[in-house]
Order: C-alpha cells, then structure tokens, then sequence
C-alpha cells in the first residue's frame, strides 16, 4: 500500500525549483578542529591557574633584586646606541625576560605569521595572564641585513632559513621588550637596572684594576684600542672610576651585539700613545651639499645660490595657488605627541631597516600613519580581552 502512493506529487501552491547539481560543502579538517580545541583549552587554563595562583610582589621583587646581583646577568642587562648627539641607553630583552619569569604569570614571546617574498610578517607579544592585560606587536621585516661603513655600507640580502630565522629573531625581539615593559611595572624594571648597576660596580669582589684589565682585552678583540677608551674617557684608564666602567660594559655589549657600530662611541682617528698628530695635517673636508626639496627631483649643487636658482627656473611657484603646509608639520606633531620611541619603532617597521627616516612626504605620511597604530594597539592592548 506504501508502494503506490511514493510517488504521488503534492501540490503546495509556490514554483518548484528545477533540481540542480549539487554543491558539496568541504568539511573541516580533524586534524584543525583538535589543534584549535587544544590551543583554546590550554588559552583558559593558563588564565584559570594564574588566578587561582596569583603572584605574590614582595616575593617576586626578591627573587628579581636576587637574580640581578649576579655579575652574570648584570653585565648584560643594559644596551646603549647613539642617535645624534644623544646615547641612548635601556634594558635588554635577557633582563626583561629575568624580570618577567620572576614577576611570575606573564606570557610572552614572538611569532612569524606569513612569509612572502623578501618580508615576513611577525607579531611580539607580552600576555599578563593573572590582570588579562595584553600588548601585542604587529610587523614586517625585510630579509636584508646591513653592512658596516668600512665595508662600503648599503645592505645585503639574506639567504638560508638559519640566517633569516636569526634576522627575524633580532628584530622580533626588539619589540617583545617594548611588549615586557608595559606589562611589567615600570619601578620594578628601574630597580633591578639600578640593582645591575651596582652589581657591576663592586665587580664581583675583584679590585678595579683587574676589572680594567679584562674590559682592555675584551675590547681589543672588537677592534678598539686603550688609545680610543681614553679619548673617550677624556683621561687615562689608571683614573677609571666605577660608574664608567659601566657605562663601557654597556657599550661593549651593544657592539659585541650588533645594535651599534663602534665608530658610534669612539673615534677610528685617535693617535697611538706616544705619537703626536701632524700639526701640518688638516682634517677632511666634505663639501656641504644642498640637495632639492621636491619629490622626484635629483638636483644637487654646492652652493645656495645655485639651489636658490635651480628652484626658481625647474619649480616656479604659481602666487595665485594657495600656500601648501609643511608636510611633515603631522609627523612633527606625533612625535611630540607619541614620543621618539614609537617614532624609532615606527621608521625601523616601515623601511625594514635600523636608523632608516622619512625624506619625502609621502614616507613622512607612512611613518605617521604607523606611529598611530601602535598607538591604538597599545590602548586596547591595556584593556582586557
């Protein structure tokens, strides 16, 4: 009885569809679905074991000021480089990850997101899992890496996957202590570099001169001489006191590291000991070269008279248009506003290159535009997620 009436066509009052092909929807992976269930069930027990463990200050601020009285670590907790006539000095990230395992429920580090070309996209991270505080860092490193002026400068490309995890490691790690040091309290950071500091100056028990001796023989394996340290120190090294010695531990460290050159610090022209310079001997004299303000154009000339004439034939100025502002009035502003730190981050991101700045307008917009990214990441990474 069933059997007749399977086929009967019901009338419902609409347009049936013709029947098409049908369309076969892909399945998720198994193999996504379980890493995504287990990267989100460990996400939430972190969270749950760092509040049901909270971080006990006093203790941790110990364990800190403990780790950082070892000569060890103290002697390479600071960084320093010259921008201009300004040294700029810091933390490194070894002291910030010192810092961070003993303050406890911090989660921290760096990933490479995607790789495409010559660039990789990478992200730095610093977690407080106990006050779910995150500050995150999204950027792009170019896989080149420069060279030295006394070996002609400019920039070569990387090739091998080891040389250019390293690459992306280095700069990655920049920002991973940029990311520690606004989840970290900034007194507890002042307190164990100033304990560093100390560390350095009673040097481990051993008298000065021993402690001079060894930082003579360290330096002299990098290229500079006792000659250059005096000249630097403006007196000679027998008169050293301990506060400079670590200010030269800091310098070393930077060189030793590759955050700077060491003609940053000394003069590469300091006469031997015993050899006085030839008074007959002028400095080098470079020309001073006046180069044309408008985008596009190469102009150049040694006299500004002929900049001034270059200007008015090739780039006459039409009065009746209104006056243009300065272009690079917004980047002024934000790095007033912003600071030089987000300024220096913002530069490096966008050129893929250390102490690389705007020179055109349009760069001068990018930096900009970047410089208020970090600035909206940074306001919704101090707020809870």
């Amino acid at each position: 009885m069933t059997e007749e009436f399977g086929n009967v066509e019901v009338f419902t009052g609409q347009e049936q569809a013709p029947e098409g092909p049908r369309q076969m929807t892909a399945a998720p992976s198994t193999m996504a679905t379980v890493e995504q269930a287990r990267a989100i069930a460990e996400t939430q027990s972190a969270l749950v074991i760092a509040r049901a463990n909270p971080r006990d200050e006093h203790v941790s601020y110990l364990k800190i000021i403990k780790a950082c009285k070892r000569p060890s670590l103290a002697e390479a907790a600071k960084y320093a480089y010259r921008r201009g006539p300004k040294l700029v000095e810091g933390e490194t990230v070894k002291l910030l990850a010192v810092i961070a395992q003993a303050w406890g429920n911090i989660d921290f580090g760096f990933r490479e997101l995607a790789r495409e070309g010559d660039k990789s996209e990478v992200e730095a991270y610093a977690w407080d899992l106990e006050s779910n505080t995150r500050v995150k860092r999204t950027f792009q490193v170019r896989h080149y890496r420069d060279v030295s002026k006394d070996k002609g400068g400019g920039t070569v490309r990387v090739e091998g996957e080891r040389d250019t995890y390293e690459l992306v490691a280095g700069m990655a790690q920049r920002r991973v202590r940029s990311c520690l040091e606004n989840i970290i309290p900034s007194d507890i950071i002042k307190a164990a570099s100033q304990q560093c500091d100390e560390t350095i100056k009673k040097g481990d028990g051993r008298p000065i001169e021993d402690q001079v001796r060894d930082m003579l023989v360290a330096f002299d394996a990098l290229g500079v001489t006792q000659d250059m340290i005096e000249a630097w120190l403006q007196h000679k090294t027998s008169a050293i006191v301990p506060a400079q010695i670590v200010q030269l531990k800091q310098i070393y460290r930077s060189i030793k590291d590759g955050v700077a050159p060491r003609e940053d610090f000394f003069s590469l022209k300091v006469a031997p000991a015993g050899k006085a310079e030839d008074p007959g001997e002028k400095p080098e004299h470079k020309p001073f070269v006046h180069k044309c303000a408008f985008p596009d154009c190469d102009f150049k000339t040694g006299s500004e008279r002929g900049l001034k004439r270059h200007t008015t034939q090739q780039h006459p100025v039409d009065s009746a248009a209104p006056t243009l502002p300065d272009s690079f009035v917004g980047l002024k502003n934000a790095r007033e506003s912003l600071g030089e730190d987000a300024y220096a981050v913002a530069c490096e991101s966008v050129f893929g290159e250390p102490e690389r700045f705007p020179k055109t307008p349009e760069e001068a917009k990018s930096v900009v535009v970047y410089m208020n990214q970090i600035a909206k990441s940074g306001t919704e990474g101090g707020g809870a997620e």
